[in-house]
This record gives C-alpha cells, sequence and structure tokens, in this order.
C-alpha cells in the first residue's frame, strides 16, 4: 500500500489518492474472497490522511462509516484473517478523527465499540491517555 510511505512523508494528497484506489480495489475484491476485509485498513489510513491533510468532514465520514462496513465483512462467508477486526479499526478510526482534529474534549466521552474486547479497544483508552497529558501541558 503506497499510502504508508506517502503517509510518512507528509503527503496528503498522495495518501489519500492512493488509499482511496486502495478501497476501491478492495471494494471489487467479490464477497468472501482473501483481501476483501482489507478495505477496513485502506479506510484506516484513509481517514488518518484525510484529517491530516485538513479534510476533516471527509474524515468524519469516513469514520462513521466503519461500523457499517465492520458488519458487513463479518457477515461473508469464508473471508480472510481481516474479517474480524472491525471493532479494531472503528475504535482506531475514532480515536485518530478525533486526536487528528483536536477535539480533546470528544476523546474524553468516546467509548469503545459494541462488543469490542480489550486488544480491540486499546485505541479508545490510549487516546483518552493522552488527551490527559496533552490538556494538562
Amino acid at each position: 500500500m503506497p499510502g504508508h510511505i506517502f503517509a510518512r512523508l507528509g503527503m496528503w494528497k498522495e495518501d489519500i489518492d492512493s488509499n482511496l484506489a486502495s478501497v476501491a480495489a478492495s471494494n471489487r475484491a467479490a464477497a468472501g474472497q482473501p483481501g476483501a476485509a482489507h478495505q477496513m485498513h485502506a479506510e484506516d489510513f484513509l481517514v488518518y490522511a484525510l484529517a491530516a491533510g485538513r479534510r476533516g468532514r471527509e474524515a468524519r465520514a469516513q469514520t462513521a462509516g466503519m461500523r457499517a462496513i465492520s458488519d458487513r465483512m463479518k457477515a461473508m462467508p469464508g473471508m480472510d484473517d481481516g474479517k474480524n477486526s472491525g471493532n479494531f479499526f472503528d475504535n482506531e478510526m475514532n480515536t485518530i478523527y478525533t486526536m487528528e482534529t483536536h477535539q480533546w474534549k470528544t476523546m474524553s466521552t468516546l467509548t469503545p465499540a459494541p462488543g469490542s474486547k480489550a486488544e480491540e479497544a486499546f485505541e479508545i483508552y490510549w487516546g483518552r491517555a493522552l488527551r490527559l497529558v496533552i490538556c494538562a501541558m
């Protein structure tokens, strides 16, 4: 995924374009075929790129759609290693969006996606802890 490189270099337009292409490629994957669940990873990187590239509204829309994508992936038969990663990505995307847009008050009220295991909810609690450090400065 070239988006990883673009993100590290702060090339937000290229990162957004690359992640949009990755999402589109995942959408073209047939239901139940390996690779389809990797859409959640591409969406995750897209949210970061949009928020960092000062396109907050678009980042929020992408974040809000993750739970539906997660539910669709879980319902697909067969699938691949990413099938059950939806709660992790939902939690991570909400944390990243909230942090990147500096919504520290909102960060304190974020809760994990319903049914999240401890390791899937980590990002929410990490974001809350970071908020305490940043707001104490």
